[in-house]
């Protein structure tokens, strides 16, 4: 994904542009985005909610995709977000 923290590590911005595009004063990688930024996590729970997905939250990144991926057999909200 094109976050900060990976944009940096590709040298294409410096290290003092690394901060959430949110504004929350985090530093933005995939992990800040999805699990812990107190802007889009809020975000994610509705469009968990829109889609029709009622777990809890996972605590790895890579859990909280497979989780969206697995349930999005089914239901059109969910194909269509997807």
């Amino acid at each position: 994904l094109p976050t900060k923290d990976n944009l940096v590590l590709r040298n294409i911005i410096s290290h003092d542009s690394q901060l959430c595009v949110s504004g929350c004063g985090g530093l933005e990688s995939a992990h800040h985005l999805f699990l812990f930024c107190p802007v889009f996590v809020p975000l994610w729970g509705l469009v968990k909610s829109w889609i029709g997905i009622s777990s809890a939250d996972p605590d790895l990144l890579q859990d909280h995709f497979v989780q969206i991926i697995h349930s999005s057999r089914g239901m059109r909200a969910r194909r269509s977000f997807l």
